[in-house]
């Protein structure tokens, strides 16, 4: 009996072991057969990249023949696993002229043909290139089946650079990123940009200007370019191009006079003050009426996401760095130049070129502008959210300093003393805005208790400047033109308060030339007036950048983390480098897309979460007990301070 049962098994092995054989049978002719157009580099992939048999043999032995699992998120899990699976097989297969070519050594290994390549091994290494520049983990990762190997991927990267040439000279020299779409608005950003190149010497680093592109996206809309067409590169030798820098003396010093006066408004909107008054006094009582940690009243900007509304998405696109620094004369002509024939193929000579730069550049453009009439028509220059929000905290910083709130935070062990000098001196942006946030909160409720006292004897110095900067970071996340300029006139005192000399000499005057724009660019102040002034890369509300805030993250997303080395000395590297950055960096991106690595993120706001509610309110506890101790400083009895 047992004999019978042994013999049955392994006939059952067998049969086994045979639909097997013709299965796979099956399976290697359908790859062998299996072709795909691929003129176009590709990283985000589908199943009409794998043979159809590949891909439900995998699909089965993962899930057996469910189609569909209870969630959606798992359904798009198991698919994306079974699509990276059958596209590691389809580059791992050898054809039958390679298992029986015979090698004239020993050493001899498969020789990997470009037929067998896929959007999931060629993303996969192009992303690691991008984001390390590490040969050892790319042929680690080749190695292992999983991706092109590393000089593979160099190849990749200087056809990718040829194709953006070519895009180039289709367009006189410009490069004309393929997302860009006809009859949409087009605003630009731009900014000095250095690489942690490790030379010898320390000298010598790489330097360039970035100019990045946002345009909403419309995909009804006509691309004004075509796809760029990716060769095959046969060697890193990258075709010939040369970005023409315009030339440029210094202008002489002009006296900008204006011929109309702008209506100055009354302040900050009264419908946003109320809204702002509202949580602040929920938030206060709610603490006052439960106890320390105990209220449900998200902060600040989990607050305003639910009276937010989600925006239209922004496409995040730049073009090719130019070998210069940024604070050239000829370099800030050159890229005013490049964006304004942008903005022509986009939307035609319907509006100005609208581009976004930091204070120390937008000082030169505006000087440039002012000496060159024939520019000034046509280019409206902004000065960005970010860096006239972190003035103002530095300006706020500065007010605080010695004053004792800044002493308070370490007391109450929310800040070290290095934090806090982050903070005033506003080296870290989020931080410091979070602090200031909490601070006003903490203050806020200590004057409602003294006013609920009757005490009519109140300071608001830190409540007003803090209300301003605020303020001016809700205008940006909701995309609001008019609170952006409200709120901006409401900077302008704190700039001229604490000498901001920059800040309080060009601020007032970007004031007025947005305001200029209703007048002289109607069209333009419209499309501002509809949100193009933030750049918007979530569904999630009040998340929304200012377009040197996005340039900043596009800049650092360009960055490799471990460095680059020989660039500057090696010219063909530096143009390649220079060319397919931006692209690759865009690739990266979609590459990483496909994987729901932020699928766990929800749609509403981080900072709506139980535990960022908690971990706030227990701050602002921290910070209240900590200036208590020393007293209620709004029973202080004196004249009214206010900025």
């Amino acid at each position: 009996m047992v004999n019978t049962m042994t013999t049955t098994d392994k006939e059952k092995e067998e049969n086994s072991m045979k639909t097997i054989y013709k299965a796979a049978q099956v399976k290697r002719k359908s790859i062998a057969t299996f072709t795909k157009d691929r003129n176009v580099l590709q990283v985000s992939s589908d199943i009409t990249d794998v043979p159809a048999e590949l891909y439900t043999m995998i699909h089965w032995i993962m899930v057996g023949p469910a189609e569909k699992l209870e969630t959606e998120k798992r359904t798009r899990v198991v698919d994306r696993a079974t699509l990276t699976v059958s596209q590691n097989i389809m580059y791992g297969f050898k054809s039958s002229a390679q298992v029986k070519y015979k090698p004239s050594s020993e050493s001899a290994s498969f020789r990997s043909p470009h037929a067998r390549e896929n959007p999931q091994v060629l993303g996969l290494a192009l992303t690691i290139h991008h984001d390390t520049r590490n040969k050892k983990l790319m042929n680690l990762l080749n190695a292992h089946g999983y991706s092109v190997s590393h000089g593979r991927a160099l190849l990749m990267e200087t056809a990718l650079a040829n194709a953006v040439v070519e895009n180039t000279r289709a367009y006189q020299g410009l490069y004309v990123p393929p997302f860009l779409r006809k009859g949409t608005f087009v605003f630009f950003a731009a900014d000095n940009t250095d690489f942690a190149e490790d030379t010898r010497d320390g000298k010598g680093t790489t330097h360039g200007t970035i100019t990045a592109v946002y345009q909403k996206i419309d995909p009804s809309k006509e691309p004004v370019a075509e796809p760029l067409i990716i060769g095959d590169a046969q060697s890193l030798s990258v075709t010939p191009y040369h970005i023409d820098i315009l030339h440029c003396d210094k202008p002489k010093p002009q006296h900008a006079k204006r011929s109309e006066q702008f209506a100055i408004s009354k302040g900050i909107s009264e419908s946003y003050q109320l809204t702002h008054l509202g949580w602040v006094v929920a938030s206060a009582l709610s603490r006052m009426k439960a106890g320390e940690i105990s209220s449900n009243i998200p902060c600040w900007a989990g607050y305003n996401s639910l009276l937010s509304e989600s925006l239209p998405l922004t496409q995040v696109g730049a073009l090719p760095l130019l070998p210069e620094v940024a604070h050239e004369w000829s370099t800030l002509l050159t890229v005013i130049m490049q964006a304004n024939q942008l903005r022509k193929l986009a939307v035609g000579e319907d509006h100005p070129t609208v581009i976004t730069f930091d204070t120390a550049l937008y000082e030169k453009v505006v000087q440039l502008l002012d000496a060159r009439p024939d520019l000034k028509q046509m280019v409206v220059p902004r000065l960005g959210e970010l860096h006239v929000v972190m003035a103002a905290l530095r300006a706020l910083g500065a007010s605080m300093e010695n004053s004792g709130i800044d002493d308070t935070w370490m007391e109450a062990d929310v800040y070290g003393p290095a934090t806090t000098r982050q903070i005033l001196q506003c080296t870290h942006y989020k931080r410091a805005l979070h602090a200031h946030i909490y601070s006003y909160v903490a203050l806020y409720e200590m004057a409602l208790e003294e006013f609920f006292k009757d005490n009519p004897q109140l300071k608001y110095v830190c409540l007003k400047a803090t209300e301003g900067v605020e303020a001016a970071c809700s205008a940006t996340r909701n995309a609001d033109l008019e609170l952006h300029l409200q709120a901006g006139e409401a900077l302008s005192k704190l700039f001229f308060a604490m000498d901001r000399i920059k800040y309080k000499r060009l601020w007032p005057r970007y004031i007025a030339d947005m305001h200029d724009l209703r007048i002289n660019h109607p069209q333009t102040w419209e499309e501002q007036h509809a949100g193009n002034i933030s750049v918007t890369k979530s569904v999630t509300p009040f998340v929304s950048v200012g377009a040197d805030h996005a340039c900043e993250h596009l800049n650092k997303l360009m960055k490799i983390r471990s460095g680059i080395i020989g660039i500057s000395n090696n010219a063909n590297a530096r143009q390649r480098f220079f060319m397919v950055t931006p692209e690759l960096s865009r690739l990266s991106k979609e590459f990483k897309s496909q994987f729901d690595m932020e699928a766990d993120r929800t749609t509403e706001h981080h900072e709506l979460g139980p535990s960022a509610v908690k971990r706030a309110h227990g701050t602002i506890d921290k910070i209240k007990a900590a200036i208590l101790s020393h007293g209620n400083p709004f029973t202080t009895e004196g004249e009214s301070c206010t900025m």
